[in-house]
């Protein structure tokens, strides 16, 4: 086992801040979803089973599938489970500044599988802020009719300034790390309070700004989370120097329209740049327009990905997961995991000789 660059205190302490260490922030909404991940897991490995391949086939399909964005982390008592997952690669998402030390240690105890990921998901861009006496309050988009003592503890929170600086550390300690997962999402409230604060939008966006431009300085890809807010997000994107967006960019979990796809492929100056990939964790709760989705990313730009919260459910997701994009597109299950794969590393292409 290699040994993490953080694993010395002293030089951990450099890079993750006591303050930012001690601050261990609740993920009430995750772990919903790690349940509800090792709930599905039976049904979907009988699925499988009745069908699905047979062993002898789902071996060879594993031959030719990786996993584009999932959260191991979230479930400590699953991480044993890596060392047999079939998958050949995982790109291990991370959520919050707290959480990048977690993603760091999954690189260092599985070097030749795990593609380390670091960046500040949407639902905590309200922990991360730009200046020294800033509150969590201050990036709050509160209901109207209520007050802002009626919204919880966390607003009185102070907003980490050390994430960029860190985030910077990381993405030089580790040349095969990409950023992510990042982005903008309309309809996520705040956890901690109590279901009635969203993230300001202006906030999400600048945040989002500022860690595209790092993947660009560092020539890193970038995996995006986008709910509600796909107009914004090519705004952004239209109105930025192509020089400061990264190299390659996946839209993880894909949830726009159809014709949104057109918009980001077709987009000038950057449209070649886009990825997009699809989860059986995310994208089946609305098959139909999936199908519809997938049809309409070129055949060279379509991802896998499960997005579980564990590992136990990784490779049973992912096989889900190709079964979804086989038949929208009318490939078969190798085709489709072949084609994936050749995409993976595509996207991956400067993170694969590196782990």
């Amino acid at each position: 086992m290699r040994l993490s660059p953080f694993s010395d205190p002293r030089q951990r302490q450099k890079v993750f801040p006591r303050r930012v260490q001690k601050y261990q922030y609740s993920t009430p909404k995750i772990s919903r979803r790690r349940k509800r991940s090792r709930e599905l897991d039976t049904q979907a490995m009988a699925t499988v089973k009745i069908d699905g391949p047979s062993t002898e086939e789902t071996s060879r399909l594993f031959e030719h599938i990786a996993d584009s964005h999932c959260h191991p982390q979230e479930d400590p008592d699953g991480l044993a489970h890596i060392e047999r997952l079939s998958s050949k690669y995982l790109a291990v998402m991370g959520l919050r500044e707290d959480d990048w030390p977690r993603v760091a240690e999954l690189q260092a105890a599985y070097p030749h599988k795990v593609i380390p990921c670091f960046g500040v998901h949407p639902w905590f861009a309200h922990l991360h802020g730009f200046r020294n006496d800033g509150f969590v309050r201050d990036v709050l988009e509160i209901k109207a009719d209520l007050e802002l003592q009626n919204v919880g503890d966390v607003a009185d929170v102070s907003l980490s300034i050390s994430w960029e600086a860190t985030l910077r550390k990381l993405l030089e300690a580790y040349p095969s790390s990409i950023v992510g997962e990042i982005g903008i999402d309309k309809a996520a409230v705040v956890l901690g309070t109590n279901n009635k604060a969203r993230t300001r939008l202006s906030h999400q966006l600048e945040l989002t700004e500022r860690q595209l431009s790092l993947a660009a300085e560092y020539n890193r890809p970038a995996s995006l989370h986008c709910v509600r807010a796909y107009g914004h997000l090519q705004d952004l994107f239209r109105k930025s120097d192509p020089c400061t967006l990264p190299p390659r960019i996946m839209l993880h979990s894909f949830g726009g329209n159809p014709e949104v796809v057109k918009g980001f492929t077709r987009m000038p100056r950057v449209g070649g740049r886009f990825y997009f990939s699809f989860s059986n964790e995310i994208n089946c709760k609305t098959p139909a327009k999936t199908l519809e989705r997938i049809r309409q990313v070129p055949d060279d730009r379509v991802l896998l990905e499960s997005d579980t919260c564990s590992a136990t459910t990784i490779d049973s997701g992912l096989l889900e997961s190709c079964k979804i994009i086989a038949e929208a597109k009318g490939w078969t299950l190798q085709q489709c995991c072949e084609i994936t794969f050749q995409n993976f590393r595509d996207f991956y292409v400067d993170s694969l000789p590196k782990i």
